[in-house]
């Protein structure tokens, strides 16, 4: 068995911490901003800006093409320094994709809400391109600092036009949101960057073998992302449900919460991840294993804690949050936070079973949970409402666990060779 290097053997607490922190800081920003934009547009209107946010992040995937995790999983096998002209396609890729959404949207005369959303997670995209790098590298104090930057620009733009605004409407906050981090990007993205390459790459074949391996990573984050917010976007399209605007603004309240829980949780799996590819490239089965069911478990105990304090504070926290006029959805909120220790099982499983190389297998598997949620959502919504909707997204949970559980063991059986 190959040596492990030493700094596998250091503990995790100080990145993960640092991480952490920096997750609770931009949660925090981000939460703050989502009470005043529910204040400023009322239940009908936040439950709309809910659902074109939630729409917006599923563009955001084809936007970045699968590349922030395939380079982060590059960078880190490699010592941090992958390939400089795959970082540089990764960024063309970006910015060709956002123009085709964008172009999309004007030729279909889509709203200007979601032209400017899209032109919104085209910055997104870019910012999370520099996150993957410095992650890769190790660098977790300076991503911590850089998506901390990122957020509090950002989320002043948007307070300034609110505040500035006579009527702010939800295109223009979007806008303000994209200005924000392009600030951010032209002052600190080109050493991460460089210029992109992208369609104008000399080397065709090399950039073919990399569509090759990203596409698993564009399915996984694409279904990914409908496993989470799926829901409302199901939910806004209502497919003749005529659901009460106001239930779905309620449930779009908990889903924020839901969110935010997982935000707090993602610093974690993110270093993990590191540590699990590093483990896998030492070749120590033993300690990749301790470390992936250690990770699992705890997963499950805090998303376990979760339910049981919306519970138990559900109603009181609602109001204190959301309002008064919220209130209600104190009752729903347990109901949406069982996805909670199903979710975070998922995400380090993702995380584990992509560090062995078996994404392909995996994003197969999410395509399934992902048609899991698509079926059962609206047909559940029609018998029990929002609660049906929340039933919906735990049995898409709890189907993808299971079948990332019989994975898991079919790759200890048969270890996947390092490439």
């Amino acid at each position: 068995m190959t040596t492990i290097p030493d700094e596998l053997r250091r503990n995790l607490a100080k990145p993960v911490l640092v991480q952490l922190a920096g997750a609770v800081f931009c949660a925090a920003v981000s939460f703050g901003l989502t009470l005043v934009l529910a204040r400023v547009f009322g239940p009908a209107g936040f439950g709309h800006y809910v659902a074109v946010l939630n729409l917006a992040a599923v563009a955001l995937l084809f936007q970045e093409g699968g590349w922030p995790a395939w380079l982060y999983r590059e960078s880190a096998q490699t010592n941090g320094t992958p390939p400089r002209q795959s970082t540089m396609r990764a960024w063309g890729h970006v910015l060709v994709a956002t123009s085709i959404v964008s172009a999309l949207c004007i030729l279909l005369q889509a709203p200007s809400t979601w032209l400017a959303a899209c032109i919104c997670m085209g910055a997104v995209a870019a910012m999370n391109l520099v996150s993957a790098r410095m992650r890769g590298a190790g660098l977790f104090t300076q991503e911590a600092v850089w998506q901390s930057t990122g957020r509090v620009i950002s989320a002043g733009a948007i307070l300034a036009f609110v505040a500035l605004s006579a009527a702010p409407d939800i295109a223009g906050v979007f806008i303000a949101w994209g200005v924000g981090l392009a600030g951010v990007l032209a002052w600190g993205a080109r050493p991460w960057l460089g210029w992109p390459r992208w369609p104008w790459d000399d080397d065709w074949p090399a950039l073919a073998r990399n569509y090759q391996q990203l596409w698993p990573f564009v399915v996984m984050a694409a279904t990914g992302a409908w496993l989470v917010k799926g829901d409302m976007v199901l939910l806004g399209f209502d497919w003749g449900l005529k659901l009460p605007a106001q239930d779905v603004s309620m449930y779009a309240a908990c889903t924020r919460l839901t969110e935010a829980g997982l935000l707090v949780f993602a610093p974690f799996t993110n270093v993990l991840f590191r540590r699990l590819n590093q483990l896998h490239a030492a070749q120590d089965a033993d300690a990749l294993r301790k470390h992936g069911g250690r990770s699992v478990a705890l997963a499950l105990g805090l998303g376990a804690t979760a339910v049981g304090c919306a519970v138990w504070l559900g109603e009181s926290v609602m109001a204190l949050l959301f309002g008064t006029s919220f209130a209600a959805a104190g009752a729903l909120l347990p109901w949406v936070t069982c996805m909670l220790p199903l979710t975070m099982a998922n995400l380090v499983m993702a995380q584990w079973l992509t560090a062995l190389g078996h994404e392909r297998v995996l994003s197969v598997w999410m395509l399934l949970a992902a048609g899991v949620l698509s079926v059962c959502l609206p047909w559940w919504a029609a018998e029990w409402s929002v609660i049906g909707a929340a039933m919906a997204v735990v049995a898409a949970q709890g189907v993808l666990l299971c079948l990332s559980c019989v994975s898991w063991v079919r790759a200890r059986q048969k270890p996947k060779p390092l490439s």
